[in-house]
């Protein structure tokens, strides 16, 4: 989107696919994800745009960010009708930190009581999800504490924006907590909780350097017990 209109159309949509190819000298991508909805387009022009773009061999895949589950619902029941590609994925915001203010317009989060019926909805149909900001755009990085939140980093301030509310530090108290239970660190155990929500989910989140990456991905071999996970969220009182 930009100032004066939200730019997801067939037109716009071809337009930037194919800047973005010249950009990155690629002739084609594998995975292209609309970045925002435009609800006022009728979502069968957008999937029909879509299954032309991928006819001409410009992308294998395609799929909505921050996109509803309704609207990401209602796509692939248009495309499945009428014999055409449909969505392979969908990529809200999703981590133990619930948003307090959204980083950016027109975010979608399946975050908190608000998300229940998405997050049911991708449980039922286990349709590919990939979260961003998983660890709550670093939260849970263990940086941030009720005592440090003034930082110069543009995106230690965003997370600070976002998340740095009691409840949310409640939620890293406790996860600190489980995390030396367990022998991890906390991102791990963030992040754990994120890889245990049930979903078919393949979580996004920013590193900055490559031992915070094998760090991170480590919480692929994490498992909480459901006291744990239920803990983590203010669920329960108590992890046993």
């Amino acid at each position: 989107h930009n100032q004066d209109r939200r730019r997801v159309t067939p037109y716009d949509i071809e337009s930037d696919l194919h800047d973005s190819l010249a950009r990155m000298q690629v002739d084609y991508v594998d995975l292209y994800l609309l970045h925002r909805d435009n609800d006022l387009v009728p979502v069968d022009k957008i999937v029909d745009a879509l299954n032309q773009l991928a006819a001409q061999g410009l992308m294998t895949a395609f799929g909505g960010s921050n996109w509803s589950h309704q609207r990401i619902q209602a796509a692939n029941e248009y495309a499945a009708k009428n014999g055409l590609n449909s969505f392979a994925a969908s990529s809200p915001n999703f981590s133990l930190a619930e948003q307090y203010r959204e980083p950016w317009e027109n975010c979608v989060s399946i975050t908190g009581d608000n998300g229940a019926s998405a997050r049911e909805y991708y449980r039922s149909s286990q349709f590919p999800v990939f979260p961003w900001s998983s660890i709550g755009g670093g939260f849970f990085s263990n940086r941030i504490s009720r005592d440090q939140l003034d930082w110069d980093d543009y995106f230690m301030k965003l997370a600070v924006n976002c998340y740095a509310g009691e409840s949310n530090f409640v939620r890293l108290d406790r996860t600190r907590e489980i995390a030396t239970r367990n022998g991890i660190t906390v991102p791990q155990a963030a992040m754990s909780w994120v890889l245990n929500a049930g979903m078919n989910l393949y979580a996004l989140t920013g590193c900055s350097s490559a031992e915070e990456i094998k760090d991170t991905a480590a919480a692929v071999n994490i498992t909480l017990s459901t006291t744990e996970y239920a803990y983590m969220n203010l669920e329960l009182d108590c992890p046993d």
